[in-house]
């Protein structure tokens, strides 16, 4: 087998391009496949079967799929890619084994509202290999295995809860897990130990003084923990039989590596989450340690952090329409900008500016946004995202992209093919449901191919063949867009510079203007500081980036991107 498709509605969501001698785009592909095969289903009601393309034969498995609102059936089309010589009727029966291997994890539902992510399907790349490599035609104990994990939690894990309750010596005093195996706590606790018990030196033995925040990667799983520690001093427990030195809270919100690209939304929304629980925890008194394990569980049962930073493309903001009669020119800049970072001047009164920048934050659903409505003074560019001003102030902001509400166009910022396509699509729309479900599966789409290319940092090797299944469905102006949000201003490496003063005592850390700063190539350390300076700082970055980026990657970037 050379490479197989499934398409739904006329879009490829899942796709491995087994032969690196295929070159060609998947969407282009998908959609011309789905053309022909519209066309001939005008003269038989079963549509093609077969299709030879070269010395290629493309061979057609049709899944009917109920969707909830539909009386009829859609089809799933499974479609192999083989050599013309290959026996058709082999082909059928290893298609049918990958369908049923394919609907052992997954849905019906997971085809028919496919959001546009494409990590969604992607571990089922395994489950795939593992049948090609097969002689069989049942499938054996290691497939089996293999889908047994991820029917259970294995890759199809999004995200996940621990809340632990430890002594002053880091030992673990009472826990409990949502979402989560509980390997993922050991592991956790035995990274962080050593960090802790430093912080707490730090602090003189004051736990009352410490609280702490860090990112922890769990390499062996591909997960990564956001923990943060809160003292609990004055915690009340009326049970006598308790005698434990309880000091800290820990509350550990994990996600897969895959999904990284999302942590700027994760921090703030968890952070304000727990701080609520905190302070029921250090201002009441509980029974025993169930009641507070019941407190928290009944807190984060239901609760999905990453549910809800896709939520903001799921409701349909009250005034799409505002944008939609603007016409806009050059508005597909203002996308790229909001995208990928760059920073943005909306210009108009206090009211129509203040209604506008809840609309168009549609455009950026994985980040975080530092706003200023019509700031006194001007702001320099690198400590806002997204300021409102009056027209007046306009020369003040000439290195920001601007949009003027009154002249209706964009000014500055880069032209992008792929942002282009998707304004003329919402135009053509018009319906605002319509509009943010078209945008949710666009975004999902961009942001899951920036998450595979991070994911593959933390890999031994980098297969060609990976790449090529990441590039298939892009073109060259979606391809720099994903480059960009990898590896530019408004990222993950971004917000590590940004969180630095959090992830090192502040004791042991000296801020300046010239500490961290980016520019279009590389991340400058200033000469100024001292050679151990550097060299703790060095060390740090390699420490945190790590976390993020993955090792290759982040070795790439101390070796060609830094100057001492």
């Amino acid at each position: 087998m050379r490479g197989i498709l499934f398409i739904y509605n006329d879009v490829s969501f899942f796709n491995e391009i087994l032969d690196a001698k295929l070159d060609f785009n998947v969407d282009l592909m998908s959609g011309f496949l789905a053309a022909i095969d519209s066309f001939a289903q005008e003269f038989s009601q079963d549509g093609i079967e077969t299709l030879e393309l070269g010395d290629s034969r493309l061979i057609f498995l049709r899944v009917p799929l109920k969707t909830e609102k539909e009386t009829g059936f859609n089809q799933l089309k499974i479609i192999s890619i083989v050599s013309k010589h290959e026996e058709k009727k082999k082909v059928g029966v290893l298609l049918a084994r990958i369908k049923d291997a394919f609907f052992e994890i997954y849905s019906p539902s997971d085809v028919t509202h496919w959001d546009g992510n494409m990590l969604r399907f992607y571990p089922f790349k395994r489950v795939l290999r593992k049948i090609l490599e097969q002689d069989s035609q049942q499938m054996d104990d290691k497939l089996l295995h293999e889908l047994a994990d991820l029917k259970s939690t294995g890759d199809m894990f999004q995200e996940g809860f621990s809340f632990v309750l430890m002594s002053r010596d880091a030992r673990i005093i009472n826990r409990v897990n949502l979402g989560i195996n509980e390997e993922y706590p050991k592991m956790l606790i035995e990274k962080i130990k050593g960090d802790f018990l430093e912080h707490l030196r730090t602090n003189k033995g004051r736990p009352e003084d410490l609280t702490w925040e860090i990112m922890v990667p769990l390499v062996k799983g591909n997960k990564f923990v956001y923990v943060v520690v809160k003292p609990l001093v004055d915690l009340k427990i009326q049970d006598p039989n308790i005698n434990e030195d309880i000091l800290f809270a820990l509350f550990c919100y994990y996600i897969d590596g895959q999904n990284q690209i999302y942590f700027p939304k994760i921090i703030p929304a968890f952070d304000a989450k727990i701080q609520k629980i905190y302070e029921t925890l250090t201002t009441e008194t509980f029974a025993s340690f169930d009641k507070i394990l019941e407190l928290v569980v009944s807190s984060f049962k239901d609760y999905s952090i990453f549910k809800g930073i896709s939520g903001d493309l799921e409701t349909p903001t009250q005034n799409l329409n505002k944008i939609l009669t603007g016409k806009f020119k050059n508005f597909d800049r203002l996308m790229y900008a909001l995208t990928i970072g760059l920073p943005v001047a909306i210009i108009g009164s206090p009211e129509e500016t203040k209604e506008f920048v809840n609309e168009i934050l549609v455009f950026c659903p994985h980040r975080v946004l530092r706003i200023q409505n019509h700031p006194e003074e001007p702001l320099p560019k690198d400590t806002v995202d997204l300021v409102t001003i009056d027209p007046r102030q306009v020369k003040a902001y000439s290195d920001f992209i601007q949009l003027d509400l009154q002249k209706g166009n964009v000014k500055g910022g880069k032209h992008c093919k792929f942002c282009e396509q998707v304004w003329k699509k919402i135009l053509d729309l018009k319906d605002p449901p319509l509009i943010n479900k078209y945008l949710k599966r666009q975004m999902n789409w961009i942001l899951s191919k920036v998450s595979m290319i991070r994911n593959l940092a933390w890999g031994e090797t980098i297969d060609p063949a990976e790449i090529m299944t990441i590039r298939g469905d892009m073109d060259e102006d979606a391809e720099d867009l994903v480059l960009e949000l990898t590896q530019g201003r408004g990222t993950i490496l971004q917000n590590l510079v940004d969180k630095m003063a959090t992830q090192i005592p502040p004791t042991k850390l000296i801020l300046n203007e010239n500490f961290i700063m980016f520019n279009d190539h590389k991340i400058l350390v200033s000469s100024n500081l001292t050679a151990d300076q550097i060299e703790r700082y060095m060390a740090k970055i390699t420490e945190v980036g790590s976390m993020f980026l993955g090792p290759r990657f982040m070795d790439l970037i101390l070796t060609r991107g830094i100057t001492k």
